[in-house]
C-alpha cells in the first residue's frame, strides 16, 4: 500500500520516527487527537470566544419625546489591545432645524448634550457643549446645508447602559432627543 499507511497504525504524526524493533504503538499521536478532541475546553480558547462574544452589541432605540423626529445616533463598542471597552457613537445632524446658523452663514451652531447611565437609570457621565460646524457651502443657487455627524468616545466597563442624547436649539426652545437602550458588553 505504502510507506504512509503503514506507519499510520504506528503513529498519527509522520515525521516521528518509527519502532522497528518492537513495532509498539508511539502516544504522540493519542496526545494529538485527545488535544483536538479537547480543543473547545481549552481556557485560552474559552477565554478568546468569550471576548469576542462581548464584541457584539444588542442596540434597541426609541424615541424619548413625541414630537419631531429623533436623532440617529450610530454606536458601536470596540476593545483596545489592552482590553479596555470603549463606546463610539456619532449623532447625525441631518436637518439645519437642529442648529443655529452662525452669523457668519457658513456654519452651524449646535448645542449637544449626552448622558450614559446605567440600565437601572444611575448617571454614570453627562456632558453638555456648544459649537459651531462648517455646514454650508455656496452653490450656484446660494447657500446650500450639508449633513454632518458629531462624534464621540466614552470608556465602558462590562454591563448595560442607556445612552441619551439631545440637541437644543435656543430660538426654538425646544430639544430633539434620542435614546440608545443597551447591552453593550456581557457581564
Amino acid at each position: 500500500m505504502g510507506g504512509d499507511i503503514s506507519r499510520a497504525p504506528f503513529s498519527l504524526v509522520p515525521s516521528e520516527p518509527m519502532d522497528t524493533t518492537d513495532f509498539t504503538v508511539n502516544m504522540s499521536g493519542e496526545m494529538l487527537i485527545s488535544k483536538i478532541q479537547n480543543f473547545a475546553n481549552d481556557s485560552f480558547n474559552v477565554r478568546r470566544i468569550r471576548e469576542m462574544r462581548a464584541l457584539r452589541a444588542k442596540v434597541s432605540s426609541w424615541l424619548l419625546l413625541p414630537e419631531g423626529r429623533p436623532l440617529d445616533i450610530n454606536p458601536i463598542v470596540l476593545a483596545d489591545p489592552l482590553g479596555q471597552y470603549w463606546l463610539d457613537y456619532a449623532v447625525s445632524i441631518d436637518d439645519e432645524a437642529l442648529g443655529e446658523r452662525a452669523a457668519t452663514g457658513k456654519d452651524l451652531i449646535v448645542s449637544s448634550a449626552f448622558r450614559l447611565s446605567t440600565e437601572a437609570g444611575e448617571l454614570i457621565v453627562e456632558d453638555a457643549e456648544e459649537r459651531a460646524y462648517p455646514a454650508f457651502k455656496e452653490s450656484g443657487e446660494g447657500t446650500k446645508f450639508y449633513p454632518f455627524q458629531i462624534a464621540n468616545r466614552l470608556p465602558l466597563v462590562p454591563g448595560g447602559y442607556q445612552l441619551e442624547c439631545k440637541s437644543t436649539t435656543a430660538r426654538q426652545a425646544a430639544a430633539t432627543r434620542s435614546r440608545r437602550n443597551s447591552s453593550w458588553i456581557p457581564r
